[in-house]
């Protein structure tokens, strides 16, 4: 019995999947949010590796306003756009342990010096500020492979693979006081996924056999050489 060569390598896929299926939705993503993927169902194909890539963008912003009466400065920092992939029945909450990955994107941080309450929550004027509507965009390609049995087993068979899908926005916030904080984003993601597989071992003659075959031919043509010298001596 001989294995196939890894020479000869093939690929199903890739498949995509977003979310949302166009433009682009309010982060937080909320829990439950999922994508699915067809299963590698290839008949008398062997698995050998789950190529997973992701890829998302949209903008956020930072609005900050100081609803206390003394005044100071805030300042956001660690700003990033996190996106984590799970595998299915995770939590559905940022850093899964057991999470297929997880990928940010940094933001520029923002600062603002403020005054007392304006008595005006617009996110304006001497008490409040807002940062610029940052764009961004991120992927991990070539994307993250994936060889183990239990991936295997989830990723084979009939139908779908169902992964919750997970996007936060993050920053740590310095000085903020009594305040209000929001952090309008909007984003979209896509996932993509290549199954790598080979098929099921074929059967083939072991050398001894051809060995085998060769012996028998070598007998056969001895033999019919005699015969047809025979043949020539009593003619």
């Amino acid at each position: 019995m001989v294995a196939a060569s890894p020479a000869f390598a093939l690929t199903d896929g890739p498949y995509t999947a977003s979310f949302p299926n166009s433009g682009t939705t309010a982060l937080d993503f909320a829990n439950g949010t999922t994508v699915s993927i067809p299963k590698f169902n290839i008949g008398g194909g062997i698995l050998d590796n789950i190529n997973i890539k992701v890829a998302y963008s949209g903008n956020s912003q930072i609005r900050f306003e100081n609803l206390g009466a003394g005044a100071g400065s805030v300042a956001f920092a660690g700003r990033s756009v996190i996106l984590e992939l799970q595998r299915p029945g995770g939590t559905g909450l940022l850093n899964d342990p057991n999470a297929l990955l997880q990928d940010s994107k940094s933001l520029l941080g923002f600062s603002f010096d403020y005054s007392g309450y304006d008595n005006t929550t617009d996110y304006a004027g001497t008490s409040g500020s807002s940062s610029s509507n940052a764009a961004y965009s991120k992927n991990n390609n070539p994307g993250d492979d994936f060889t183990g049995g239990a991936d295997k087993t989830t990723f084979s068979g009939a139908g779908s693979v169902v992964l919750p899908l997970i996007n936060k926005v993050g920053y740590s916030v310095f000085g903020a006081g009594t305040s209000s904080i929001l952090t309008p984003t909007t984003g979209s993601a896509s996932v993509t996924v290549t199954y790598t597989y080979h098929l099921a071992e074929t059967q083939v003659p072991e050398p001894r056999v051809y060995g085998a075959i060769g012996a028998v031919a070598c007998l056969g043509l001895l033999g019919y050489r005699r015969l047809r010298a025979r043949q020539a001596a009593q003619a």
